[in-house]
């Protein structure tokens, strides 16, 4: 891994980290348990997609750096957890 890369994936799971810590009131802590584990694993995308469908789960108000985040993580074109979770997150930040 050189230097850009390495950069690039503290930055995202920086990142994953702060929205996690923001609406961490707003979660179960086995919500908060899970995303945990896979950032412990340097599997972000996987974080970052279960920790959106928590959020809006519990209905907490759409920001923007989901998105950016997703499309960073190249979610709108392959997810693993749920076949269509862009496709709900684009739905949930349009009822917004």
């Amino acid at each position: 891994m050189n230097y850009i890369e390495k950069d690039f994936w503290l930055a995202i799971e920086q990142k994953i980290n702060a929205l996690l810590k923001a609406h961490r009131g707003a979660l179960s802590e086995e919500s908060i348990e899970a995303v945990q584990h896979y950032l412990d694993h340097s599997e972000y995308e996987i974080a970052l997609e279960g920790l959106i469908i928590e959020l809006m789960k519990n209905g907490i108000n759409y920001e923007d750096t989901w998105s950016q985040l997703a499309l960073e993580l190249d979610l709108d074109k392959e997810t693993v957890l749920l076949p269509d979770s862009w496709k709900r997150m684009v739905i949930y930040r349009e009822k917004q």
